[in-house]
């Protein structure tokens, strides 16, 4: 027998984890971008 509300409760972690996931990768795409920029500043400032 197929059981809905496990298979609900899986689909819902799932989904969880995946946009925890996308959120750390955006944050350190974001991180490493400001820390580009600053160093391109800081080079062209000197």
């Amino acid at each position: 027998m197929f059981n809905y509300d496990d298979f609900a409760k899986y689909i819902v972690k799932m989904q969880t984890a995946l946009e925890k996931q996308g959120q750390e990768k955006q944050e350190a795409f974001n991180n490493a971008l400001m820390i580009w920029t600053f160093a391109s500043i800081a080079g062209n400032q000197i």
